[in-house]
This record gives C-alpha cells, structure tokens and sequence, in this order.
C-alpha cells in the first residue's frame, strides 16, 4: 500500500505544475516563492493566501485519511480472503464495503477540493500576471513559462532557453547588476531577489520584479534554480508619479513659505471663535509680539483700541455669515508710530467648502496715503494751473488727438469751447506744419524713452489758416503709455521782436556796410575826380605858357592849340556829367520830348566817336532797321546815351578791335544794342555796372580814365524815356553787350508828360463823363481822394469799406470799373478779383478792374494780373495816373 500512497503524494505534490514542465519541484517550495512575489500587493491578495491556506489543512486531513483507508483496504482485502472460507463473515464484509464506500465519497470530496485549490492557485497567478523559469545550471537550460516570454515581450515559444538569451532582454546598464546579485546569492547560498528592466522587440521599457531559489545535490553543489517574475511596470510608474507630486507639492510649499516670508502683506487665520490659528511673522512683529505669543489668542487679548477689535469681529462674522470678502482700512499705533493699513477679510473653507474660518490680509499704505495726498495736491495746483488760462495746456493721445484742453490753448488753435465740445477732439497733427513734424517726432520719442520730451519751438497753423509761434513741452500722464499733457505758449510777440530786432541788425548791418561803401567810393570817386580834372589842366596849362613865354612855328603851334581844345572839351564834359549827376539827383533833370527817329540819334553819335575809333583803328559795323518807327524822346538825351555807350566800347576795346551797333525793332520796341570786344566785365561788377561812382577798377594803377559816372546817367535817361538798359558779359576779356529798349511811337499818339517830363503845352484830359465805377477799400481817407479826384472828371463813384459789400452792390448793378484795395480784413483783393471772375459775364464776371495797392513790388504786380486785375498801380496813387489807366480800359 506504500506505493500506492508515494504515487497520491507525487501526484499531490506536482499537480499544478506538470502544464509548465516544473514537476520536479515541491508545491510548498513554489507557493512559498509566488506569495513572496505577492508581497508587492499584500493587502490586495490576503484573502486568498487565506483560503489557499484553509485548502491545505483539508489536504493535511485528506492525506491522513488516504493512509487510514488504506490500512482499511488492505485489512478488508484479507477479510475477503477469508470470506470465500467463512459465510458468516459476510455480513461484516457488507458493513465493511459501507464503510468505504462512505470513505470513498470523502476522498472525492478532498478531490474536489484539491481541485478548487489548483484554481485558487492559478487565478493568483494570473491575477499577480506571474512568470515561472527553471534554470538547469549545469546544463544551461532555461525553461520559461508561457505568461513569463508575454511579460519579456515574446511571442510563446520563441525564447532560446539560455541565460545569455535572458541576459540579452535586460537594459544594457541593468545586465551586469543583475549577474552579480545571482553570483553573491549562490555564493551566499541565499535567495535571489532583484529588480530590472527589460527592453521589448518593440523598444519599450518594462520593469521586472524576480525572486528565485536555488537547489543542491547531496554534496552541496547548486544544481538548478526555480523561481517566478513580475512585471512591475505601473508600480514603478506610480513610484515616480508619486515621487513627482510630492517634490512639486514640497516645491510649492517652499514657494509659498518664501512668499510669506517676504511679502510685505500680513496674514492672519482666525477660526470661528476669533482665535488665531496662524499669524506671520510680519504680522506678529508690527503688534510687537512673536507669532507662538499669539496663537490661540482673540484681538480683545491683544492691546489694541476696543473699537478697532469689535470691528473687525463683527466683520470676521459678516464674513462667515455670507461667505463674503470685506475690505475696510484702518489706523493703529504700532511700534514704528501711527501707521494706515488696508485690510481684507475673505472666508477660510475646507475641502467640504465649509468655512471654519476667516483670513485677514494686511498690508500698510501709509506711504500710498502721502502719495495720495501729493497727488491731490498736485491735482489741485495743475487744475488752478489749468483754469487759468496762463498757458496752453492739452491732454493728447497717441494717436494724434487731442482730447481735452483749456481756453487758453483752444484760443491758440482756433476753436471756442463750445465747437470743441461738439468736436469731441482735435487732430494736433493738422495743426503742426509739414517742416515742423520731424520735432514732433523727435518729442515723442523722447516721451516714449524718458517719459518727458525737452522745451523746443515751433509753429501751429491757427484755423484762421495764420501761423502762431509757439513753445511746449510734452509728457506722458502717470500708468499710461499713450497718452500725456502738453504746455504751450503763445510766443508770437517774441518771435515779433526778435524778427524786428533781426531786421534792425540787419538792416543796420546793410546801412552799415553802404555807409562803409558809399565812404570808400566817394573816396576813390573823390581821387579819380581830382585826377580826371587835373589832369587835362596839366596840357593845358602848360601849352599856354610855352605859347605866352617862346615863339613856336606854325605846325607847333596848330598842335599845341589843338591840344588846349580837345582837353578843355574834355574838362567841360566832365563837369557835365557831374552837373547831369546833380540834376539827376535833385530830379531836375528836364526832357524836350518830340518824336525821335533812332536812326538819326544813332549817326549822330557815330560822328563824335569816330575819331577816337580810327585812332585805335576799331571798326564800327552799323545794323540798322530801315522800317524802324519814331520814339517819343529828347533827342540831345538820346544821342547822349549812344555816345556813352559807343565811348565806352571804343575806350575798353583793344586797339584793331571790333564794334558793333544795331537798331531794330524787338516786341514792340526800339532797341539799340552796343557790342564790343574789349576788357568785358567780371560778373562780381556786373550787377554794379550802373551805379553812381562805380568803376572796376578805382586804383592809381588803372588803365581808363572817367569817373564812372557815364552808364549811371544812361540808365537815368532811359528809364526817363520809359525804357529799359541792361549790360551783359561772358567774362572779363570777353568783350560786353549793352542793351537799350524805348517803347516806339504809336500813330496818333497825343504827347504826354512823364514823370520827369515838362511839356510845353498841357495834353487834354481825358473825358471819363458817364463811367461807373465801384471803389472797395477799408480805408476811408483812400475812398474819399478817389472819390473827388474822379467826380473831378465826371465819374458816378460808388464806394464800399468791404470785399461782401462790394459782391452784394455787383448783384445790384453792373459798373464799368472796378478798383480795388488788396489788403482788407476777411476778405482781400485777391479773394474778391476771383470770386468775381468765377460769374457769368451778366453777373460781373468780365468787369475791368484795376489793383489800387500799396504793395508796389514787382511781384506784388504780377500776383494781381494773375489773379484777374487789369492794371495794377501803386499807392500813393498819382491822379493822371490813375485817370489814364481808367481811361485806357473804356477806350477814351
């Protein structure tokens, strides 16, 4: 029967185990490994450790009954035995074959309960996702279960049974600790325990958890190793994650303790009863205690004012009550003095939303508090500043507008308080010129680095459309990037003064200068003049004496008469011109108008100088117009003027030189051109050729005689005559052109006296009986002298102060005249002239009409034809002036 029950024991003992080939060991052995492997989840797998171990004493019972039953079977195998001798054992063989048969039923409830044990085993086993190896250290052979190559990452049945080929799924760094803990436990002749990582076919990274046991032959000799795996993944992931949270958690505990240490706010907690539960060490200091002196206390423990503790518990309640935050200030005396704070109070809740408590954050503002008064102070002082009007001042954006402003700079831009009101803003930038935005530009810059921009000047173009002188200074409006103040003021007065002041030292500077000019050219004029004169006295003085004191022959004397003459005509017309001068310059200088053939003047002049030519041996080439008409001019002048121009060419022409002289008709004019090819003129001397006194060269080394005064009394007699002159050169030794135009004579045209003209007869005047004319001037001594000088004449003169005036009195009546004054308030002459043109002719719009001005420059002139005037004539205004220019437009 021994046998028999080895065999139950074997089969017992190798039960579970025969699906992985392990049946060599002992399932105590094994269990003992996998629930040290279960350690890992201890309290997840103690109730079926426990019931597993309830399935072993049923089997320590059933083994103790299999022994007994056999006994039984063996005594009842004798007892049938002897039953075939002996009937009457029968009916004890019958109670005997009960009896097992009820054994038997028992062992087939062990059975079954072995059975549930073998699942209870298996489902641990899942459940714990275990792996079993079997390493034959002498063979080499390393046996894996299924669920082990899973847990490597291998498909079943594909691991090569080698300890190199398990070494070879560990992590490269864990390879070398793994060997050397299984070579100290068979040193040690311990368990194996370890933890490593293993990398799958699909490179992932497993962590493994292993426990093996080693066996040994009867001489103490390792001969195999058993031993189960886990994958221990998730708890090493739930090992960082949790390592993870708690330095986060102990770095924002660290961050919040250096908050508290460092804010300048004060913290209190308070629980429901008013105590203090936490007080910062700020917060404990300014009340001059340490926090572990104040916890536990209420504020009516502390020394602080009765009224301030009530308060702020009754409020501490309020809180509590609704669950919200109250903020309040307050003063208290401290150990630093009398100090402000600002305080909040906000509900203290658990993690069931619960609130059991208050926190009070504090913070001293006491220096916000002085600022604040500074501020409004401040404020105060700037809106006095503002309100007053004494400069300009401007809140601006950014953007280019301006949103706010006082009258005093409104007054500076244009607008009155009730358009800017309706405006809501002004664009500064269409305030400021074009060549002045590039400070503007510059000043925001400033602004935008510093906050403040330097003081600089500029214009703004008032809304009248007249510039304003001004200076500011911008700066940005505290916590704001976009936008600042501006302080202007009016500098117009001042710009005013320094540009009258400047055209003062100017025009000083100039008088100056002409006056040093005017000193050295009567100087130089002085010499020339002491020269020219004596020297034709020297000849002819000289010869007069020989002539009183020697007897000369007849060819001497001839000579040395003919020498007495020709200075003497040279002395006389020296002082000549110095008389021509000094008529010129007291405007005596008379003129016996007639017509005047130009030709004829021209010849006249040709004989004088032809001498003086043919001495040089200059030729004189002539071109003249033989359909040229008559000038109206005195013909002594004229001829004066050809002879001054021809001596000069002949006197600064080089002997063998050439000189030309042509008279033709030019746009209307006679002109006479004089061209030579002698010194020429440098352009420095140009513009000076026609002045008084004036010559290129005034030294004592110079090469032409004169006093420099023929050209200046050429140009006299010319514009006499209404002409023009005018002198051109390429350059000094380039020879130089003179250019003479006189207007020609019209047929029938009636003689008329000029400016500097005497007639001996009065021409007739003109008769003006009928014309209307309107008279616009703003001043009213101006329209009553056009007013009678025209009446004089026979006009129908209509007079307004006003450009308005006078459309309103063109909308009435048309008049055949309309004289206008250019500069008048609102609306000048120019605006009327172009306010008029732009009508019908029924309204007005081809009117003639005349420029009476006071603005008499040249380009005062040509503004005023520009714009739609007929004539233009400067004031004061000359009565026969303006009577032919009247005359002239009506065609009488």
């Amino acid at each position: 029967m021994y046998p028999v029950r080895d065999c139950i024991l074997a089969e017992k003992n190798s039960y579970s185990f025969t699906r992985w080939g392990l049946c060599r060991f002992n399932g105590d052995d094994l269990l003992q490994v996998v629930f040290k492997m279960l350690d890992h989840d201890q309290d997840e797998l103690t109730a079926l450790r426990q019931r597993v171990a309830e399935l072993e004493d049923l089997e320590i019972q059933y083994q103790s009954q299999q022994v007994a039953l056999e006994a039984e079977l063996i005594e009842l195998q004798a007892k049938l035995n002897a039953a075939d001798k002996n009937y009457h054992s029968q009916a004890d063989m019958a109670l005997t074959l009960q009896q097992l048969q009820k054994e038997k039923a028992e062992r087939q409830q062990v059975e079954v309960a072995l059975q549930d044990s073998e699942q209870l085993l298996r489902l641990a086993i899942d459940a714990a996702w275990l792996g079993f190896w079997d390493w034959d250290i002498f063979t080499d052979k390393l046996i894996w279960s299924e669920s082990h190559e899973l847990m490597f990452g291998l498909r079943p049945g594909s691991f090569d049974n080698t300890f190199a080929a398990f070494l070879a799924c560990l992590h490269p760094e864990d390879r070398q600790s793994v060997t050397t803990q299984i070579t100290a436990a068979l040193t040690n002749k311990t368990d194996y325990k370890g933890e490593f990582r293993v990398i799958w076919p699909d490179q992932s990274l497993h962590w493994i958890f292993a426990q093996g046991k080693f066996y040994y032959d009867e001489q103490g000799q390792t001969t195999r190793m058993f031993g189960v795996c886990m994958d221990i993944t998730a708890h090493k992931q739930t090992e960082e994650n949790t390592k993870q949270l708690t330095s986060q958690v102990q770095e924002q505990a660290n961050l919040l303790n250096a908050i508290l240490a460092t804010s300048v706010d004060h913290i209190y907690i308070f629980d429901r009863s008013g105590h203090h539960r936490y007080i910062s060490h700020g917060g404990a200091a300014v009340l001059g205690f340490k926090p572990q002196e104040l916890l536990g206390k209420t504020l009516r423990d502390l020394n602080l004012p009765n009224g301030f503790a009530e308060q702020v518990e009754n409020q501490q309640q309020a809180v509590m009550a609704s669950g919200e935050p109250i903020k309040d200030e307050c003063q208290l005396v401290t150990i630093e003095g009398v100090r402000d704070y600002e305080y909040i109070l906000t509900p203290l809740r658990n993690y069931a939303q619960s609130i059991e408590g208050v926190i009070v954050v504090s913070r001293d503002i006491t220096s916000h508090k002085k600022v604040e008064k500074s501020l409004r102070e401040s404020e105060s002082r700037f809106r006095r500043l503002f309100e007053s009007n004494l400069v300009g001042v401007a809140f601006w954006t950014m953007n280019g507008f301006i949103t706010d402003a006082n009258d005093a700079y409104l007054q500076l831009a244009g607008y009155t308080r009730d358009e800017f009101a309706v405006l809501g803003k002004i664009n500064w930038r269409e305030l400021t010129p074009p060549e002045y935005q590039h400070l503007d530009d510059r000043a925001l810059a400033e602004v935008q680095a510093t906050g403040v921009s330097q003081i600089y000047e500029k214009e703004y173009v008032h809304r009248n459309g007249k510039r304003v002188a001004i200076v500011l200074g911008v700066a940005l409006l505290n916590d704001f990037q976009d936008r600042g103040v501006a302080f202007v003021l009016d500098i117009s007065d001042r710009k005013r003064a320094e540009q009258e002041r400047d055209r003062l030292l100017q025009t000083e500077r100039i008088a100056r200068q002409e006056a040093e000019i005017a000193n050295r050219i009567k100087d130089e004029f002085l010499a020339v003049l002491s020269h020219e004169l004596r020297t034709p006295l020297n000849p002819i003085m000289g010869w007069a004496k020989l002539l009183r004191n020697r007897k000369f022959d007849e060819k001497t004397t001839k000579q040395a008469l003919e020498t007495i003459e020709r200075n003497a005509k040279l002395q006389t017309q020296l002082i000549e011109d110095l008389l021509d001068v000094s008529r010129i310059l007291q405007g005596k200088l008379s003129l016996n108008v007639c017509p005047v053939s130009l030709v004829m003047v021209v010849q006249a002049a040709l004989e004088t100088v032809r001498l003086a030519a043919e001495a040089k041996s200059i030729q004189i080439h002539t071109v003249f117009d033989p359909n040229i008409g008559q000038v109206m001019g005195d013909p002594n002048r004229l001829q004066q003027v050809v002879w001054n121009l021809l001596s000069n060419a002949v006197k600064f022409t080089p002997a063998a030189g050439q000189v030309e002289i042509r008279v033709k008709e030019v746009d209307g004019q006679a002109q006479i051109q004089v061209s030579d090819t002698g010194k020429g003129i440098t352009p420095e001397f140009l513009p000076y050729v026609f002045d008084y006194f004036r010559q290129a060269d005034g030294t004592t080394t110079r090469k032409f005689g004169g006093l420099g005064l023929g050209l200046a009394i050429v140009r006299q007699i010319v514009e006499m005559h209404r002409g023009t002159v005018k002198a051109d050169s390429p350059g000094e030794g380039n020879g130089a052109t003179f250019t003479v135009r006189i207007p020609l004579l019209v047929i029938n045209e009636p003689v008329r006296r000029d400016e500097h003209e005497s007639l001996t007869g009065e021409s007739e005047s003109p008769n003006l009986s009928g014309i209307k004319v309107l008279m616009v001037d703003d001043e009213p001594d101006i329209r009553d002298l056009i007013s009678f000088i025209l009446h004089d004449y026979g006009v129908d003169v209509t007079a307004v102060t006003s450009a308005t005036e006078a459309l309103d009195e063109l909308s009435q009546s048309l008049p055949d005249i309309l004289i206008s004054d250019i500069g008048m308030p609102e609306v000048d002459g120019y605006m009327l002239i172009r306010q008029l043109r732009k009508r019908s002719p029924q309204q007005g719009g081809n009117v003639s009409a005349i420029a009476l001005t006071a603005y008499a420059g040249e380009i005062n002139q040509q503004q005023a034809l520009t714009a739609g005037f007929q004539m233009h004539i400067p004031k004061p205004v000359d009565p026969d002036a303006l009577v032919r220019a009247i005359a002239t437009l009506v065609n009488r």
